[in-house]
């Protein structure tokens, strides 16, 4: 199908974005944590988002904790920065791990462009890191690699829940899926009472472990060259 944009425009505005691209990705040389990031204004760290969901990151040398939020959430009487409206509910997050021994190399990027978050490890045995998300389904991916010799072992824990509230949660698997929920307010015009993040490791085996109602791990190891 045609392009309904003139190709000047299109080549123009490829063009000018070219140009900016150095100043539309954040770096960090350092691991920045979660009280460096947090905000109840704009966020202070990198982050995704596709209107619906959003994530934001805070890290170690060995590896990045992903906070998820439903963006359009009326709940826990939070308001945005504007002081009236929808507020973002923490729904819970994905915290992974590399166990690996610290090194320097550490790197994070946030490429407003690629819509990516990219991280490489402070670890002897480096992994790669690249976190993106779809547009029309609420599908949060990230791909680990690594080019070391060895297999490098790592664990995801998913993970319900927030630290300032006490409503009810739950967490278990099923085959390959892991599940976690966590319910909310249901008195007063609340759209919603339960919200749950489903997680899902592909091209390797993993080991699964409930830890409690709100987490369970997936253990597994990168195989060097194989995504």
């Amino acid at each position: 199908m045609p392009s309904c944009l003139p190709t000047q425009n299109v080549e123009t505005e490829a063009g000018y974005f070219k140009d900016k691209k150095q100043i539309l990705t954040a770096r960090w040389n350092q691991p920045f944590s979660q009280e460096e990031t947090e905000s109840r204004h704009a966020p202070k760290g990198p982050f995704l988002g596709n209107g619906d969901v959003g994530i934001i990151t805070y890290t170690t040398s060995d590896g990045q904790t992903l906070r998820i939020g439903k963006v359009d959430f009326i709940t826990d009487n939070w308001e945005d920065w504007t002081g009236n409206g929808p507020a973002a509910l923490p729904v819970g997050g994905l915290e992974i791990n590399v166990h690996s021994q610290p090194a320097e190399g550490f790197g994070y990027e946030m490429s407003q462009l690629e819509a990516e978050l990219r991280m490489k490890t402070g670890t002897r045995e480096q992994v790669d890191m690249v976190t993106w998300m779809t547009m029309d389904d609420n599908y949060v991916v990230t791909e680990l690699s690594t080019k070391t010799g060895k297999p490098v072992p790592v664990t995801v824990t998913t993970y319900a829940g927030c630290e300032d509230t006490c409503y009810a949660t739950t967490a278990d698997f099923c085959g390959e899926v892991t599940q976690v929920s966590r319910r909310t307010k249901s008195e007063g015009n609340v759209r919603w009472i339960n919200c749950a993040i489903s997680t899902r490791i592909v091209g390797t085996e993993s080991r699964k472990h409930k830890l409690s109602n709100a987490q369970v791990t997936d253990n597994f190891t990168v195989i060097p060259s194989t995504p």
